[in-house]
């Protein structure tokens, strides 16, 4: 129930946000930030193109195995993300999704095959949607949170970022040289 509250949350944060993105564009990803309690749920949508230098399916085992590098450093959230120490949060799921990527190289079970064999194989504009959710103990002392992507995805140049926390909602930009989510109080 508490994870159900915490997607949707995030979910009518997408929803309230989407329109005011651009379209996918290389080098640019979004993310949406919400504070729910001890909730901390974050969703990131990026072209494949930043996480993987392509934006379909791998032909090649080199291709194959660049998906399984990026898939395991974006399962690496507590270093993606890293909140204020103080805040004493921990990463409790990681769940990828991309329509261009066969389920089993995201981590899924097999039996997700069969949808993705109805998905968009030749997809122009494929994404990878990550979401993010983590406990906090100490949620009253976060008031930021230092984002890695950048350093583990260099074509990512900017992130769009939406935050919805206990000081209410705010808008972001950020770049290699200022990667830090800040709360307002």
């Amino acid at each position: 129930p508490m994870k159900r509250l915490s997607l949707l949350v995030a979910g009518v944060l997408s929803a309230s946000f989407a329109v005011a993105e651009p379209a996918h564009v290389h080098g640019q990803a979004s993310l949406s930030v919400a504070v729910d309690g001890d909730i901390l749920n974050i969703a990131l949508e990026s072209p494949l193109d930043n996480v993987l230098g392509f934006e379909r399916a791998p032909r090649t085992e080199a291709e194959r195995q660049r998906v399984r590098d990026a898939v395991a450093q974006l399962r690496e959230g507590a270093s993606m993300f890293v909140a204020d120490s103080a805040a004493q949060c921990s990463l409790q799921s990681v769940e990828l999704d991309s329509e261009a990527l066969a389920p089993e190289l995201l981590g899924k079970p097999a039996a997700a095959k069969e949808a993705h064999a109805h998905g968009k194989e030749g997809h122009q504009h494929a994404d990878m949607d990550v979401d993010y959710v983590f406990t906090c103990r100490q949620m009253s002392a976060l008031s930021g949170i230092e984002v890695g992507l950048f350093k583990a995805f260099p074509k990512m140049k900017r992130l769009s970022v939406q935050v919805a926390g206990k000081g209410g909602q705010s808008a972001q930009h950020l770049t290699p040289q200022a990667a830090r989510i800040v709360f307002k109080p």
